[in-house]
């Protein structure tokens, strides 16, 4: 009896470390090196959380990268109506001017979104998975963002 209760436990507990473990991104501990994006966007405070690539807006030689205040299914569905930020990441590491674009849904049935002055996207490091870097962006007070991010790069 005791061998089977053993047996029994060993089971549970082996079923227990195998458990889905995918209701976490597989970035959420991602090293951005340095602060993640923030500062505010329609005047409200925002944070960077997860972001991924977009593969049918991408470009031959660059990401084009969405940036979410919250946790996303990577590669999966929008993040629906959140605010978020929206790049063109060039492949190669370096400092680029880039028009970054702001969109964010007011509670309309439309989204608003600003695409005004350029901004600097500095690429730091692309793996096979991910691109990162910082943005710096200020279109007026109410838009001002800056900070490093890491993105999912999503397949075609």
């Amino acid at each position: 009896m005791k061998m089977k209760l053993l047996t029994l436990f060993a089971l549970l507990v082996f079923a227990l470390a195998c458990g889905d473990d995918d209701e976490e991104s597989e970035f959420a501990d991602l090293d951005l090196g340095g602060d993640a994006v923030s500062g505010a966007l329609n005047g409200e405070d925002w944070t960077f959380v997860e972001g991924e690539t977009n593969a049918f807006l991408s470009e031959d030689d660059s990401y084009y990268v969405e940036l979410y205040p919250a946790s996303i299914e990577p590669c999966g569905t929008s993040g629906g109506g959140t605010p978020f930020v929206t790049f063109q990441a060039p492949h190669e590491p370096g400092e680029y001017e880039e028009h970054i674009g702001l969109s964010y849904d007011e509670g309309t049935d439309t989204d608003e979104a600003h695409f005004g002055s350029p901004g600097t996207v500095t690429v730091d490091e692309v793996t096979d998975t991910a691109v990162y870097g910082q943005i710096d962006f200020d279109y007026d007070e109410d838009h001002v963002l800056s900070g490093h991010f890491g993105a999912h790069i999503c397949p075609d």
